[in-house]
């Protein structure tokens, strides 16, 4: 977290050319400090160097072995806690189940409304810090 305590989020988009999102995040989201990253390597570099709060990962299909893989990644670099929301257009009740089987802490369809968002960032990022202290 910033000190200003904005969140520091890693914002990957994959498989997507995705214009609803390419967006100032300054201005809709102004609760959240976000690194945009369209290319994978890019953000496991980022990842592993750099410290985030959270992740959010945006993809048109969760069932797509990319978006499952990175979440499987994150999860794998030092024992890494940190909350994974995943935002979709894909509605299919199966693809958000693997989502969260493949350790997504929660799913959020588009079009995504930013105060929702930025609050569900948030809760996420709350647990994930108690259950580290607890831990």
């Amino acid at each position: 977290m910033t000190t200003d305590g904005a969140l520091e989020v890693a914002w990957i988009e994959l498989d997507r050319a995705q214009d609803t999102l390419q967006v100032n995040h300054q201005h809709y989201f102004p609760a959240l400090n976000c690194r945009s990253f369209s290319v994978e390597d890019e953000f496991r570099a980022s990842f592993c160097k750099d410290r985030y709060d959270a992740v959010l990962c945006v993809c048109d299909c969760f069932s797509e072995n990319e978006a499952r893989a990175i979440i499987g990644w994150i999860r794998s670099v030092r024992c890494s806690k940190i909350p994974v929301l995943i935002l979709t257009d894909n509605n299919d009740e199966y693809s958000v189940a693997q989502a969260l089987y493949a350790g997504a802490d929660d799913v959020q369809h588009l079009p995504v409304l930013p105060a929702i968002l930025c609050a569900r960032l948030k809760a996420l990022c709350s647990r994930a810090a108690i259950a580290q202290t607890t831990a």
